[in-house]
């Protein structure tokens, strides 16, 4: 996951904005994100999910360092190489 390797490897700030285009990871953080405080503490419910562990990854880095992140959907490349 991109997403982790990015906040990892950048410098910490409070404010990140992050552009991608994937609606679909967009849609799973924020769906995480709202239900952060119950969503990692029941297993069953997240069997299906095979990132399940880079998630927890990626919400555990940033609440340790204390990081607010804002995901931006933009258009994919359309053949301009």
């Amino acid at each position: 996951m991109t997403i982790v390797t990015a906040i990892t490897t950048l410098l910490l700030e409070n404010n990140m904005h992050i552009y991608i285009d994937s609606k679909t990871i967009i849609d799973k953080f924020l769906s995480i994100q709202s239900s952060l405080s119950t969503y990692f503490n029941y297993a069953r419910p997240n069997f299906k999910d095979i990132y399940l562990s880079l998630w927890f990854i990626l919400f555990l880095y940033i609440n340790q360092h204390y990081l607010s992140m804002n995901l931006y959907k933009i258009k994919a490349h359309n053949n301009n190489y």
